[in-house]
């Protein structure tokens, strides 16, 4: 029985990567985000409904603690999310492994997780696969538009400015939609990538 998550397939002889699952990266990605949202609001409202910053009548601990289970809980999503982000990075470098990159794929990833480096090093993950990946479809010959190079650069510049106190808030949204659209246009290039393998 072949198993249905196997990373490579055999074609003609070849060993060949499988293609990306564009729905279920994504899917899972930003309903992870849109659940930890949902949760994270809704334990707020349920806590402040509950009076936790009432201190001149009666405050319902039940009702408080449910809001605040909830909280907890919105981290599962997060969790979830981010673990398929890192996994759907991975898998976008593997792609283009053939050539000179500037990094492996678990380079790509785990570097993210370093204090403070991770600043430089999300250019290299992000913005630098859209260069390295132009590159890999130049040198290959490949058939297929080139990915943007300017969209993960913004993305990565606005998540930098959203670090100064407010500004975040401003910044945070931008980034999410160019994110979305970079992803999609990353996965796109990568399944071709795949195919003309």
């Amino acid at each position: 029985m072949q198993r249905h998550n196997t990373p490579r397939v055999e074609k003609q002889g070849k060993r060949i990567m499988q293609k990306i699952s564009k729905g279920f990266y994504l899917g899972s990605i930003y309903g992870g985000y849109l659940g930890f949202f949902v949760l994270m609001v809704g334990g707020f409202i349920i806590m402040i409904s509950g009076g936790l910053f009432d201190s001149y009548y009666y405050q319902d601990e039940e009702i408080i603690l449910v809001g605040g289970v909830l909280i907890f809980l919105s981290f599962i999503p997060l969790i979830y999310s981010t673990v398929m982000w890192c996994i759907l990075t991975y898998k976008l470098w593997v792609v283009i492994q053939d050539t000179t990159n500037r990094a492996t794929p678990g380079q790509a990833v785990g570097f993210m997780f370093i204090p403070f480096f991770n600043i430089y090093w999300m250019y290299q993950a992000i913005w630098g696969w859209s260069v390295d990946c132009n590159k890999h479809i130049k040198e290959k010959g490949i058939i297929c538009p080139p990915v943007s190079e300017g969209v993960p650069l913004a993305y990565c510049i606005l998540m930098c400015v959203g670090a100064i106190p407010f500004v975040g808030y401003l910044t945070g949204i931008a980034a999410l939609i160019l994110m979305i659209i970079w992803q999609n246009e990353s996965i796109n290039a990568a399944n071709t990538i795949i195919e003309k393998q």
